[in-house]
């Protein structure tokens, strides 16, 4: 993902190392292809490796950036909707 992220958001060893963001919408960390080519990824906004807290700090270096309308959200609940990138 990122030199700031060591462990792909969902994938066994991000888990392990207390990644709160889905296994399942990230496919065990492989993400889905975005339209320019790289992994996207859902992330729970309050997980400790891939939150709201770590993305900015990414999106400042240039690392990360912010997805709009993005896709397989729609099983999540909408009062704690996940950051998409």
């Amino acid at each position: 993902m990122s030199d700031l992220i060591e462990h792909d958001p969902g994938s066994p060893t991000a888990v392990a190392a207390g990644c709160t963001c889905s296994p399942v919408l990230n496919k065990d960390g492989a993400g889905t292809a975005g339209t320019d080519g790289r992994p996207r990824f859902v992330c729970d906004q309050d997980c400790p490796l891939h939150g709201l807290a770590v993305l900015k700090q990414a999106i400042e270096n240039g690392e990360a950036r912010i997805v709009e309308g993005a896709g397989p959200e729609r099983d999540l609940p909408a009062e704690k909707p996940p950051t998409i990138h």
